[in-house]
Protein backbone atom coordinates (compact mmCIF):
# COMPACT_ATOMS: atom_id res chain seq x y z
CA UNK A 1 0.00 0.00 0.00
CA UNK A 2 1.42 3.52 -1.05
CA UNK A 3 0.62 6.21 0.99
CA UNK A 4 -0.37 9.55 -1.14
CA UNK A 5 -1.29 13.06 -0.64
CA UNK A 6 -2.05 13.80 -4.60
CA UNK A 7 -4.25 11.08 -6.03
CA UNK A 8 -2.53 11.78 -9.39
CA UNK A 9 1.22 10.96 -8.14
CA UNK A 10 0.04 7.91 -6.00
CA UNK A 11 -2.12 6.36 -8.84
CA UNK A 12 1.24 6.86 -11.31
CA UNK A 13 3.56 5.64 -8.42
CA UNK A 14 0.68 2.45 -8.25
CA UNK A 15 1.53 2.48 -11.96
CA UNK A 16 4.55 1.98 -11.86
CA UNK A 17 4.84 -0.26 -9.22
CA UNK A 18 2.45 -3.00 -11.59
CA UNK A 19 4.65 -2.42 -14.63
CA UNK A 20 8.14 -3.37 -12.39
CA UNK A 21 6.16 -6.17 -10.76
CA UNK A 22 5.60 -7.73 -14.18
CA UNK A 23 8.63 -7.10 -15.68
CA UNK A 24 10.19 -8.94 -13.02
CA UNK A 25 8.07 -11.60 -13.48
CA UNK A 26 6.94 -11.71 -9.86
CA UNK A 27 2.88 -11.22 -8.59
CA UNK A 28 1.60 -8.96 -6.45
CA UNK A 29 -0.60 -5.55 -6.60
CA UNK A 30 -0.03 -1.94 -4.78
CA UNK A 31 -2.55 0.12 -3.25
CA UNK A 32 -3.09 3.95 -2.93
CA UNK A 33 -4.59 5.78 0.38
CA UNK A 34 -5.00 9.04 1.05
CA UNK A 35 -2.62 10.20 3.25
CA UNK A 36 -1.67 14.06 4.23
CA UNK A 37 1.13 13.69 6.89
CA UNK A 38 0.22 17.66 7.74
CA UNK A 39 -2.89 16.73 8.55
CA UNK A 40 -3.48 14.31 11.85
CA UNK A 41 -7.17 13.82 10.81
CA UNK A 42 -5.85 12.53 7.81
CA UNK A 43 -2.88 10.16 9.73
CA UNK A 44 -6.37 8.43 11.62
CA UNK A 45 -8.18 7.84 8.54
CA UNK A 46 -5.25 6.63 6.59
CA UNK A 47 -4.51 4.32 9.61
CA UNK A 48 -8.20 3.55 9.15
CA UNK A 49 -7.96 2.61 5.96
CA UNK A 50 -5.03 0.58 6.10
CA UNK A 51 -6.05 -1.28 8.74
CA UNK A 52 -9.09 -2.39 7.52
CA UNK A 53 -7.52 -3.54 4.31
CA UNK A 54 -4.61 -5.66 6.07
CA UNK A 55 -5.26 -6.98 9.25
CA UNK A 56 -1.52 -7.64 9.64
CA UNK A 57 1.23 -5.71 8.19
CA UNK A 58 5.17 -6.66 7.89
CA UNK A 59 7.00 -3.28 7.25
CA UNK A 60 5.79 0.08 7.17
CA UNK A 61 8.26 2.34 5.81
CA UNK A 62 7.68 5.90 6.20
CA UNK A 63 9.72 8.08 4.18
CA UNK A 64 7.61 10.90 2.94
CA UNK A 65 8.91 14.77 4.05
CA UNK A 66 9.37 18.15 3.32
CA UNK A 67 12.01 20.82 3.26
CA UNK A 68 11.40 24.16 3.10
CA UNK A 69 14.11 26.75 5.29
CA UNK A 70 12.79 29.92 3.15
CA UNK A 71 9.33 29.97 4.35
CA UNK A 72 7.80 29.63 7.91
CA UNK A 73 4.30 27.87 8.24
CA UNK A 74 2.11 25.24 9.75
CA UNK A 75 0.26 22.00 9.34
CA UNK A 76 -3.37 21.80 9.54
CA UNK A 77 -3.44 21.19 12.71
CA UNK A 78 -1.39 24.56 13.78
CA UNK A 79 1.84 22.59 14.07
CA UNK A 80 5.30 24.54 12.45
CA UNK A 81 4.97 22.59 9.26
CA UNK A 82 8.28 20.51 8.87
CA UNK A 83 8.46 18.92 12.56
CA UNK A 84 4.79 17.91 11.98
CA UNK A 85 5.22 16.87 8.58
CA UNK A 86 8.34 14.81 9.12
CA UNK A 87 8.11 13.67 12.70
CA UNK A 88 4.71 14.01 14.08
CA UNK A 89 2.73 12.62 10.65
CA UNK A 90 5.11 9.28 10.87
CA UNK A 91 4.99 8.89 14.59
CA UNK A 92 1.04 9.17 14.96
CA UNK A 93 0.96 6.43 11.64
CA UNK A 94 3.03 4.22 13.15
CA UNK A 95 1.22 4.14 16.43
CA UNK A 96 -1.66 3.69 14.93
CA UNK A 97 -0.65 0.76 12.73
CA UNK A 98 1.01 -0.86 16.09
CA UNK A 99 -1.85 -3.50 16.39
CA UNK A 100 -1.41 -4.77 12.39
CA UNK A 101 2.27 -4.76 12.84
CA UNK A 102 1.92 -6.79 15.84
CA UNK A 103 -0.17 -9.29 14.08
CA UNK A 104 2.64 -9.38 11.40
CA UNK A 105 5.27 -9.78 14.15
CA UNK A 106 3.43 -13.16 15.10
CA UNK A 107 3.98 -15.10 11.32
CA UNK A 108 7.18 -16.04 10.19
CA UNK A 109 7.83 -13.37 8.43
CA UNK A 110 8.13 -10.75 11.48
CA UNK A 111 7.15 -6.76 11.39
CA UNK A 112 9.35 -3.54 11.24
CA UNK A 113 9.24 -0.34 11.03
CA UNK A 114 11.97 2.18 8.85
CA UNK A 115 11.81 6.09 9.61
CA UNK A 116 13.49 7.81 7.06
CA UNK A 117 16.23 10.30 8.31
CA UNK A 118 18.94 12.28 6.90
CA UNK A 119 22.64 11.93 7.84
CA UNK A 120 23.21 15.68 6.96
CA UNK A 121 20.15 17.09 8.51
CA UNK A 122 19.97 15.37 12.28
CA UNK A 123 23.51 16.58 12.80
CA UNK A 124 22.85 20.02 12.39
CA UNK A 125 19.63 20.18 15.03
CA UNK A 126 20.13 22.33 18.32
CA UNK A 127 21.83 20.24 20.88
CA UNK A 128 20.04 20.00 23.31
CA UNK A 129 16.77 20.69 22.24
CA UNK A 130 14.84 23.13 24.32
CA UNK A 131 11.48 21.22 25.88
CA UNK A 132 8.88 21.19 23.48
CA UNK A 133 5.74 23.97 24.17
CA UNK A 134 2.13 22.78 25.45
CA UNK A 135 0.75 20.19 23.07
CA UNK A 136 -1.95 23.05 21.69
CA UNK A 137 0.84 24.71 19.60
CA UNK A 138 3.90 23.72 18.67
CA UNK A 139 5.62 27.09 17.79
CA UNK A 140 9.59 26.91 17.24
CA UNK A 141 9.66 31.17 17.13
CA UNK A 142 8.26 30.88 21.12
CA UNK A 143 11.16 28.29 21.83
CA UNK A 144 13.91 30.61 20.31
CA UNK A 145 14.08 28.12 17.60
CA UNK A 146 15.03 30.12 14.05
CA UNK A 147 12.63 28.48 11.60
CA UNK A 148 15.25 27.22 9.15
CA UNK A 149 16.42 24.77 12.01
CA UNK A 150 13.05 22.98 11.52
CA UNK A 151 14.41 20.57 9.47
CA UNK A 152 17.38 19.50 11.61
CA UNK A 153 15.29 19.37 14.56
CA UNK A 154 12.55 16.92 12.44
CA UNK A 155 15.33 13.95 11.28
CA UNK A 156 16.77 14.11 14.98
CA UNK A 157 13.47 13.08 16.11
CA UNK A 158 13.30 10.50 13.45
CA UNK A 159 16.01 8.84 14.47
CA UNK A 160 15.10 9.37 18.28
CA UNK A 161 11.61 7.77 17.08
CA UNK A 162 13.12 4.31 15.69
CA UNK A 163 15.53 4.16 18.81
CA UNK A 164 11.98 4.93 21.25
CA UNK A 165 10.15 2.22 18.86
CA UNK A 166 12.79 -0.10 18.63
CA UNK A 167 12.85 -0.24 22.93
CA UNK A 168 9.10 -0.15 23.43
CA UNK A 169 7.63 -2.28 20.82
CA UNK A 170 10.55 -4.85 21.61
CA UNK A 171 8.31 -7.00 23.63
CA UNK A 172 5.92 -6.89 20.41
CA UNK A 173 8.57 -8.52 18.48
CA UNK A 174 8.27 -5.48 16.12
CA UNK A 175 11.88 -4.59 15.22
CA UNK A 176 12.68 -0.48 13.79
CA UNK A 177 15.30 1.51 12.02
CA UNK A 178 16.07 4.94 10.65
CA UNK A 179 17.41 4.81 7.14
CA UNK A 180 19.74 7.86 5.05
CA UNK A 181 19.06 7.42 1.31
CA UNK A 182 21.28 9.75 0.39
CA UNK A 183 21.15 13.21 -0.99
CA UNK A 184 18.42 11.88 -3.91
CA UNK A 185 17.09 13.45 -7.17
CA UNK A 186 13.73 13.96 -6.18
CA UNK A 187 11.19 16.68 -5.62
CA UNK A 188 11.63 17.73 -2.30
CA UNK A 189 11.55 21.00 -1.93
CA UNK A 190 9.00 22.08 -4.39
CA UNK A 191 6.05 24.41 -4.02
CA UNK A 192 2.83 22.61 -2.70
CA UNK A 193 0.98 25.89 -3.72
CA UNK A 194 -0.19 26.86 -7.26
CA UNK A 195 0.45 30.11 -9.46
CA UNK A 196 3.44 31.91 -10.89
CA UNK A 197 5.41 32.11 -7.27
CA UNK A 198 4.64 28.01 -7.09
CA UNK A 199 5.82 27.15 -11.04
CA UNK A 200 8.80 30.00 -10.82
CA UNK A 201 9.80 27.56 -7.52
CA UNK A 202 9.48 24.28 -8.76
CA UNK A 203 12.01 25.61 -11.89
CA UNK A 204 14.65 26.14 -9.81
CA UNK A 205 14.00 23.39 -7.46
CA UNK A 206 14.11 21.03 -11.00
CA UNK A 207 17.16 23.07 -12.27
CA UNK A 208 19.04 22.08 -8.69
CA UNK A 209 18.54 18.55 -8.09
CA UNK A 210 18.94 17.73 -11.92
CA UNK A 211 21.42 19.93 -13.03
CA UNK A 212 23.44 21.89 -10.37
CA UNK A 213 23.43 19.48 -7.56
CA UNK A 214 23.65 16.56 -9.78
CA UNK A 215 27.48 15.52 -9.40
CA UNK A 216 27.10 15.28 -5.68
CA UNK A 217 23.57 13.47 -5.92
CA UNK A 218 22.04 9.88 -6.40
CA UNK A 219 19.40 8.35 -8.64
CA UNK A 220 16.45 7.48 -6.50
CA UNK A 221 16.54 3.80 -7.08
CA UNK A 222 20.35 4.35 -5.34
CA UNK A 223 18.77 6.16 -3.07
CA UNK A 224 16.04 3.74 -1.84
CA UNK A 225 19.08 0.68 -1.76
CA UNK A 226 19.45 1.80 2.32
CA UNK A 227 15.48 2.50 3.25
CA UNK A 228 15.09 -1.49 1.42
CA UNK A 229 18.38 -2.75 2.91
CA UNK A 230 16.44 -1.73 6.51
CA UNK A 231 13.23 -3.19 5.38
CA UNK A 232 14.63 -6.79 4.69
CA UNK A 233 18.19 -7.37 6.20
CA UNK A 234 17.97 -10.00 8.72
CA UNK A 235 21.09 -9.74 10.14
CA UNK A 236 20.12 -5.75 11.63
CA UNK A 237 19.83 -5.39 15.24
CA UNK A 238 16.46 -3.63 15.69
CA UNK A 239 17.02 0.10 16.74
CA UNK A 240 20.14 0.39 13.97
CA UNK A 241 20.62 3.46 11.93
CA UNK A 242 21.21 2.41 7.94
CA UNK A 243 23.34 4.59 5.65
CA UNK A 244 25.11 3.04 2.48
CA UNK A 245 23.51 -0.68 3.55
CA UNK A 246 25.70 -0.41 6.74
CA UNK A 247 24.59 -0.41 10.44
CA UNK A 248 26.45 3.43 11.21
CA UNK A 249 27.01 5.70 14.10
CA UNK A 250 24.32 8.50 14.05
CA UNK A 251 25.10 11.98 16.28
CA UNK A 252 25.42 11.82 19.73
CA UNK A 253 22.00 13.33 20.46
CA UNK A 254 20.70 10.76 18.12
CA UNK A 255 21.67 8.14 20.48
CA UNK A 256 21.05 9.77 23.36
CA UNK A 257 18.49 7.35 25.08
CA UNK A 258 16.95 9.74 27.28
CA UNK A 259 16.34 12.30 24.99
CA UNK A 260 14.46 9.82 22.78
CA UNK A 261 12.31 9.00 25.41
CA UNK A 262 11.52 12.73 26.45
CA UNK A 263 10.97 13.13 22.40
CA UNK A 264 8.72 10.53 22.60
CA UNK A 265 6.59 11.87 25.37
CA UNK A 266 6.54 15.19 23.87
CA UNK A 267 5.75 14.02 20.89
CA UNK A 268 2.58 11.65 22.21
CA UNK A 269 1.05 14.85 24.18
CA UNK A 270 1.04 16.52 20.72
CA UNK A 271 -0.76 14.24 18.82
CA UNK A 272 -2.98 13.30 21.59
CA UNK A 273 -4.21 16.91 21.82
CA UNK A 274 -5.29 16.47 18.21
CA UNK A 275 -6.86 13.42 18.76
CA UNK A 276 -4.78 10.70 17.95
CA UNK A 277 -4.49 8.46 20.52
CA UNK A 278 -2.25 4.72 20.79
Amino acid sequence: MLGARSASRGDAAQRIVGARAALAGRGGSAEVVALDLASLASVRAAAAAVRARAPALHVLVGCAGIVDPFTAGVTADGIEQTFGTNHLGHFALAGLLKPPLARGARSRLGARVVIVTSEHGHRFAPNPLPPLPPPADVNFGALGIPWGAAYGISKLANLQHAAELARRWRRDGIAAYAAHPGITRTSLGASRGGGVAGALKNAGVWLWWHVLARPVTEAVEAGAASVVHAAVATALPSGAYVLHCREAIPSAAAANATAAKEMWAASARIVRAHGVRF
